[in-house]
């Protein structure tokens, strides 16, 4: 799992800060397609042998992002990344 923090650049929750995981395999140990749509909206090479994760450090995204309620608390989803505009 690849534990990542994001800052919302602009908008009406800019400043506020965004933390999600996404699994580095599926279940059935294929590459999981999220962090495929990550890796490529952060423009970090990938290849069948992986990718640096400090590539990552730094760069911008943008992410399509809903929510859900968990205990009485509303929680943030990323449904997707897109490279920034």
């Amino acid at each position: 799992m690849i534990r990542c923090e994001a800052e919302v650049a602009e908008g009406e929750h800019e400043g506020r800060k965004l933390f999600f995981n996404t699994m580095v395999k599926t279940k059935e140990g294929k590459a999981n397609y999220f962090l495929k749509r990550l890796i490529q909206a952060l423009g970090v090479e990938w290849t069948k042998k992986g990718f640096p994760t400090e590539d990552m450090l730094g760069c911008e995204f943008m992410a399509i992002v809903g929510q859900h309620e968990y205990e009485g608390r509303i929680m943030n989803d990323v449904n997707d990344y897109l490279p920034p505009s």
